[in-house]
């Protein structure tokens, strides 16, 4: 799953694509370039090609966050001393997997999500005999 640093980095650039890239931008769209898609963008120079890479990447982002992470409500905060040792969760660092295992501990707080993590895919067991291969 995509992190929301990477989600917003890459609206980020996509708000500014009627705008030349500054070289700090081409960098880090060759990085996400990299990491996202797994592609290496080929320094041309040519601010198209950085355009195109980061419709590319917004159209994977688009697809990628369909399935809708989980999500506070304005102006909720998870605070909560006994929990993780009392770190302040937003939804600027909210991950699913914190998500479920607040509402695991705490499930009288759903009240808090305007969007409910997504339920968490249970691995399939493999059987001793296929192990032993």
């Amino acid at each position: 799953m995509l992190s929301r640093e990477t989600i917003e980095a890459v609206t980020g650039l996509k708000a500014r694509f009627n705008q030349p890239y500054s070289s700090a931008d081409r960098e880090l769209i060759k990085e996400l370039y990299h990491v996202i898609l797994g592609k290496t963008l080929r320094n041309t120079g040519c601010q198209n090609c950085y355009h195109d890479a980061v419709i590319e990447l917004a159209l994977f982002v688009r697809n990628a966050t369909k399935k809708e992470m989980a999500t506070l409500k304005a102006g909720a905060i998870i605070a909560c001393p006994t929990f993780h040792g009392g770190q302040i969760y937003t939804n600027s660092n909210l991950t699913d997997e914190v998500a479920r295992e607040y509402l695991a501990a705490f499930p009288k707080r759903s009240d808090l999500f305007s969007i409910l993590p997504p339920k968490q895919k249970r691995a399939k067991k493999v059987s001793n005999e296929e192990t032993k291969e």
